[in-house]
């Protein structure tokens, strides 16, 4: 985590203890979790640390989000049937305008499946887009 700097100290301080040290020294001594910090459950750090008036949440992982009930009561995370997966989960839309329908309807587009679409939108005539494809511009 980064460090905060008071404005009104400039860097090179000599009231901040650590700045007087030689870069070599600095830190020195410190262990890595002398508490045992590792071991403890997140509940008891959120806990702790609401206690002590800091500002704080859990660090979730994809997995604690998807499964977390106020994602799913907020659609933020959807059962979606995929053609080549099965049953899969989507993001869903994180804003709601009123008058939208933010629902996924369909699955997200084949590698090269509007390809020649696309570019026929660009291409001169189909003879520019056939040297196109037979340059190898689309890939395999």
């Amino acid at each position: 985590m980064g460090r905060v700097r008071r404005r009104d100290r400039p860097r090179g301080d000599p009231r901040v203890p650590h700045q007087r040290r030689p870069p070599g020294e600095r830190g020195a001594g410190r262990r890595r979790d002398p508490g045992g910090a590792e071991k403890r459950p997140t509940d008891h750090w959120l806990e702790a640390l609401t206690e002590a008036g800091f500002p704080n949440g859990p660090i979730n992982d994809v997995r604690d989000i998807a499964d977390h009930e106020q994602s799913r009561a907020r659609n933020l995370v959807v059962d979606h049937e995929d053609p080549d997966w099965g049953s899969c989960l989507l993001p869903g839309h994180p804003i709601r305008f009123p008058e939208y329908d933010a629902t996924v309807r369909s699955p997200a587009p084949r590698l090269g499946e509007h390809t020649e679409e696309v570019f026929a939108e660009v291409a001169d005539d189909q003879t520019t887009l056939d040297e196109w494809t037979e340059g190898g511009a689309f890939g395999d």
